[in-house]
């Protein structure tokens, strides 16, 4: 999904459309059409590479720092599970920054600072959230991957911050 979205909105912010943003979108799709007809093998992949995809789909829409902890690494690699959940909350944290707070930069940072759980914390320049702003699917799906999660304003920055369990699988 952010990948098709990523597209369609370097499509509108497009003049003039030539062939290497046609590419760019070729690529966007094709990657899109890949994760859906795949059967994903999580340990085809590392960590880091996984967390790269997010931000290479909003390359030239946005722009995405990310910062992981070799403690919180080494949690999250030795549990798939874990890692899984810490990957699909990244991806909605930036995902709605872009979507819903039109954010021009994001910065993760990914660290260990509670032994048994991995903090998350997006930190973005997009629209903060308004008073009595609705819920939804995102909101459902975070409750139930994460230990805990909020979402707040800080001056120009809009501040998501959520914690993944990490203990040892047995």
């Amino acid at each position: 999904q952010a990948a098709l979205y990523a597209s369609a909105m370097r499509l509108s912010a497009s003049k003039n459309v030539d062939e290497k943003l046609l590419e760019q979108v070729r690529h966007d799709i094709t990657a899109a059409v890949d994760q859906l007809t795949v059967q994903s093998d999580f340990a085809s992949q590392s960590f880091e590479d996984y967390l790269r995809q997010i931000s290479e789909i909003w390359d030239d829409v946005c722009e995405i720092t990310q910062w992981v902890s070799t403690e919180a690494m080494d949690a999250l690699s030795a549990n798939p599970v874990a890692a899984e959940c810490a990957l699909e909350t990244v991806r909605e944290a930036v995902n709605n920054a872009i979507k819903h707070g039109e954010a021009k930069r994001i910065e993760i940072a990914i660290a260990v600072s509670t032994p048994g759980l991995v903090d998350i914390i997006v930190t973005n320049d997009g629209k903060g959230i308004e008073a009595g702003e609705s819920t939804g699917l995102g909101s459902t799906l975070l409750d139930e991957i994460t230990f805990a999660w909020k979402l707040e304003s800080k001056g120009d920055s809009t501040i998501f911050k959520a914690s993944v369990v990490v203990l040892e699988q047995y």
